[in-house]
C-alpha cells in the first residue's frame, strides 16, 4: 500500500483517514486476530443455544476479525463509518477463497443509527470501537442498534478501555515504527488525559517513507477515546433490554483488572 502514497506536507486529517487506513494493518501486524476471534466465539457459545451462523460486526475496521470468522463458516456483515477502512476490508475480501468471500459483506454506515432490516445471532464490536463513542447518547444508541439487530436470545459482545486501569497507569507517549523494505511507517502517540470527561485525546504524528520514490508523507490525526467503568456499561445494557452475563478481561476468563486497558462485556437479549 505504501507505493500508493504520494508526497504531502504535514496536515491534520479526520481520524481513520486515507493515509491512516493504508498503514493500519502494518501498524497492527502483531495483533493476534485469530486468538481474539477464538475467545469471542467461545464466549458467545456460552450464551447462545447454538454456534453463531450470522454475526454483525459494528466498527469492523479493515475486516480482519470478520475474515477469521468467515473462514470458519460464519457469515459476517461488517459496518464502519470510515470509507477508507471499508475499502481496505473489501480488498482483503477479494483475496479470500470463494466460500469465504460469499460470507463477507462490508458496508459504510453509522453504528449509532444503523438499520439493516435483518437480525443476527450475535453482534460484536472489537478493538475498542465502543470507546470511540464519547457521548452518552452515542453509547446508548449504538447498544440500541445492536439490540434491534439481534434475534430472540441473541448475544452482544464488545470491548472497551477500562477506567480503573487508565487511571492507575495513564497512557504515555509512545513511538511505533515498522520497517517495510527500505521504507518505514513511524507513528508518534501523544495522549492527553481528561479526567472530568473520562476521555483520552490521542494525538498521532504519522510519517511514512515510500521506499520506491523516497518521498515522505507526514500527517496528524487525533483519536478521542473514552474509558468506561463496569457499572455505567451495565446500566446502558440493561436499559436497552439486555441481561449482562459477564464483564471481564479480554482474552482471559478473569474479572476486570486495573492492569489491563482491554475489558469486554457480554450480554444477551432478555
Amino acid at each position: 500500500m505504501l507505493d500508493d502514497v504520494r508526497l504531502s506536507r504535514t496536515k491534520v486529517t479526520a481520524s481513520f483517514g486515507a493515509t491512516y487506513a493504508s498503514i493500519y494493518d502494518a501498524l497492527y501486524w502483531d495483533k493476534n486476530y485469530a486468538a481474539e476471534v477464538r475467545f469471542v466465539l467461545d464466549q458467545l457459545r456460552t450464551v447462545l443455544p447454538r454456534a453463531p451462523r450470522h454475526i454483525l460486526d459494528l466498527g469492523c475496521g479493515t475486516g480482519l476479525h470478520a475474515i477469521q470468522m468467515a473462514q470458519q463458516g460464519i457469515s459476517v456483515t461488517g459496518i464502519d463509518h470510515s470509507a477508507n477502512m471499508v475499502a481496505v476490508a473489501k480488498k482483503h475480501k477479494k483475496a479470500q477463497p470463494h466460500d469465504a468471500r460469499q460470507r463477507l459483506h462490508f458496508e459504510i454506515g453509522d453504528i449509532r443509527s444503523l438499520y439493516l432490516h435483518h437480525q443476527y445471532d450475535a453482534v460484536i464490536s472489537l478493538f475498542h470501537v465502543i470507546s470511540y463513542l464519547i457521548e452518552n447518547n452515542d453509547l446508548r444508541t449504538t447498544i440500541q442498534t445492536a439490540r434491534r439487530h439481534l434475534i430472540s436470545g441473541g448475544a452482544l459482545l464488545f470491548d472497551f478501555w477500562y477506567g480503573p486501569a487508565v487511571l492507575r497507569d495513564p497512557p504515555q507517549p509512545r513511538v511505533k515504527e515498522i520497517q517495510i523494505g527500505d521504507g518505514y511507517v513511524r507513528r508518534r502517540a501523544s495522549p492527553e488525559l481528561d479526567h472530568k470527561r473520562h476521555r483520552v485525546y490521542v494525538n498521532y504524528d504519522i510519517e511514512i517513507k515510500n521506499a520506491t520514490s523516497g518521498e515522505i508523507v507526514r500527517e496528524q490525526e487525533q483519536h478521542v477515546v473514552r474509558y468506561f467503568f463496569p457499572d455505567e456499561v451495565e446500566d446502558y445494557l440493561v436499559a436497552s433490554g439486555f441481561e449482562v452475563v459477564r464483564v471481564g478481561e479480554m482474552l482471559t476468563r478473569r474479572p476486570p483488572s486495573d492492569s489491563t486497558f482491554s475489558v469486554y462485556a457480554l450480554a444477551k437479549v432478555k
